[in-house]
């Protein structure tokens, strides 16, 4: 059996840690140390009738003296002492200086959390927000990195102009970017362009804070979700990195100038969405496991600075690491890395990642690797790497206005659980007697295809010419926009305060079906909130409709043109909706509440 080398699986990096803590169970209290942590704590401990699985406590770093509720999720005895594996409980938060950010923000990329990341430095206080594990907006309280003094460095207005917007900003309460549209100073889109860089400079700031603490809140967002930015934490650590000044920070990043280094064999992190230099990718095919750090710095096209950078960058995004002693070569070069996984077209590919999907449910391993039931261990490293390249999470960035990353987080799931199954002789031998157990109809199906008669080697390996260029356009030849990215437009210029332009955006992104209800509903809630009912009124009015009668979305409308109403004191037009709504679906909200309700102000109306 080859040695497979795959790297540890979970989301968040454990790191090795040398400290007594106390255990505070229920006021009793025991010592322990702890050996390492993560997105939670392993503890070496004496027994006790105390500690069991899903027993909570509180944890004391002595050393640090941080506090970490924590709940028992598994315990493995160890003679007259036990480790414990804690989990955390409520917030993950710590100290960047113990926790590092590149670890952290690839944790919540790959556990797509949602919810913010504050970190605190002195008086600064700066936070990311985090949708579905993706970075798509950051605040600061550091005034260098408002919006007007960025765009003021960089030159895009004047220091006359600045200082207009900033009185009619005190004078008037509108927000900076409609003045600044307002004077002419910036384009809706330049200043949408603008906010984006703002978003990213805050979030690349952020690798300068050496010790600041940090907590990360789990839940909704608050507020509307400004969509500003879409780029992958590897993407951020890379350039973040490269930004570093210090060498003696850099320093302490670094392996031993006689380290070897050797790519990644763990799929989740070779094959991560990073754009590159062309000297960078020179530098990463430099990385042989062979070769010796000092070898690789001297055979680099950039200075040594640079270069080590560069490496460092690797290093923290996971796509590289130290070679163990003993360790055998990869299996996984730089160039595997570096090779393009994705062909044909972006609809060509779309139609695979739906194909895949599909497949999790109803192909067996060897079927959905695209091998035969004699593949060899190599044979099924292989097959399990081309699908995680072509098919890694990270391939949702390249399509923003499709919502896949939920279907390529199945297809590596799946993929995984059949790399580990066949790869154990154990398991794989237990997995092939339950093949033979199969009514021989699914497998028959299997054979001409699967579902649909679709192939997993000709998903994988269709050779497509052509077409990645193609891109539909308008009678006067100019590239129609997407509706998504005219809704998300919308969004960003009503939070900005360009009301006429969101309200533009929002329309164009209506007449695409799919956007109509969710594109209105913003639109209403604009009039709404200015206390313009009847303009509002009449949005949901055409909406109702526009909307099939069998669509789910239906009641929700006629639920919030209702609630609309009752602002308005349109009382008798409000039951009529809610008594519609309850006809349909008795159970819908509070539906029952809401008539009683109206019912009581109409009564009141007519006294």
């Amino acid at each position: 059996m080859m040695s497979t080398n795959i790297e540890d699986k979970r989301g968040f990096k454990r790191y090795t840690c040398h400290s007594a803590c106390e255990i505070n169970i229920d006021s009793e209290v025991c010592s322990g140390f702890v050996v390492d942590y993560s997105d939670g704590l392993g503890v070496i401990t004496e027994k006790s009738p105390l500690i069991k699985n899903g027993t909570r406590a509180i944890v004391r770093i002595l050393e640090s003296g941080e506090e970490i509720e924590v709940q028992v999720a598994h315990l493995l005895e160890m003679g007259n002492e036990i480790k414990i594996g804690f989990k955390r409980v409520g917030s993950l938060k710590g100290n960047l200086k113990a926790f590092k950010l590149p670890d952290l923000l690839i944790g919540l990329q790959r556990g797509t959390n949602t919810g913010i990341l504050e970190i605190v430095s002195g008086s600064i206080v700066k936070r990311v927000y985090i949708k579905n594990g993706d970075m798509i907006y950051a605040s600061s309280s550091y005034e260098e990195d408002h919006l007007g003094e960025m765009l003021l460095k960089e030159g895009k207005i004047t220091i006359e102009q600045f200082n207009q917007a900033s009185h009619l900003l005190l004078t008037t309460g509108q927000k900076l970017g409609k003045i600044l549209v307002d004077m002419s100073c910036l384009t809706p889109r330049e200043l949408y362009r603008s906010v984006q860089c703002q978003v990213q400079e805050i979030i690349l700031s952020l690798f300068t804070h050496e010790e600041s603490s940090f907590e990360f809140r789990d839940g909704s967002l608050p507020g509307k979700d400004l969509i500003t930015l879409r780029i992958s934490a590897a993407d951020i650590i890379y350039l973040g990195i490269k930004r570093i000044k210090s060498f003696v920070y850099l320093k302490q990043m670094c392996p031993s100038p006689d380290d070897i280094l050797i790519m990644s064999q763990n799929p989740m992190n070779a094959f991560q969405s990073l754009s590159l230099s062309e000297d960078d990718k020179k530098i990463l095919s430099l990385i042989d496991g062979n070769s010796v750090l000092k070898e690789t710095l001297k055979r680099s096209p950039s200075d040594d600075f640079e270069a080590l950078k560069t490496i460092c960058a690797f290093l923290n995004i996971g796509i590289i690491k130290e070679k163990k002693q003993g360790e055998q070569s990869a299996l996984l070069s730089a160039e595997d890395v570096l090779h393009e996984g994705l062909d044909g077209t972006p609809e060509e590919y779309l139609d695979k990642v739906a194909e895949l999907n599909l497949l999790c449910d109803a192909a067996d391993y060897y079927y959905f690797l695209g091998i035969d039931k004699e593949a060899s261990d190599e044979e099924i490293q292989k097959a399990y790497y081309k699908i995680s390249h072509q098919f890694h999470a990270d391939r949702h960035f390249e399509f923003p206005k499709n919502d896949i990353k939920g279907k390529l987080i199945r297809i590596n799931t799946y993929a995984s659980e059949a790399h580990n199954f066949l790869s154990d002789p154990d398991k794989r031998k237990r997995y092939d007697k339950t093949l033979l157990q199969e009514d021989p109809a699914i497998i028959e199906s299997e054979k001409k295809g699967g579902p649909d008669g679709i192939s997993i080697p000709e998903i994988i390996d269709e050779n497509l010419e052509g077409g990645a260029d193609v891109v539909p356009t308008g009678s006067d030849g100019e590239i129609p926009e997407e509706s998504q990215t005219r809704y998300e437009l919308g969004v960003a210029y009503m939070e900005m305060g360009l009301v006429e332009e969101a309200i533009t955006e929002f329309r164009l992104s209506a007449q695409d079906p799919a956007k109509r209800v969710i594109c209105i509903k913003e639109i209403a809630a604009h009039y709404t909130g200015e206390g313009d009912y009847e303009q509002a009124i009449q949005e949901f009015r055409q909406l109702i409709e526009d909307v099939p009668a069998d669509d789910k979305e239906l009641l929700d409308v006629k639920y919030e043109l209702a609630h609309i109403h009752v602002k308005n004191k349109n009382y008798e037009d409000s039951l009529r909706l809610y008594q519609e709504i309850q006809s349909c679906d008795r159970e819908f909200n509070d539906i029952a509440g809401k008539i009683e309700e109206v019912t009581t102000l109409l009564s009141g109306q007519k006294v």
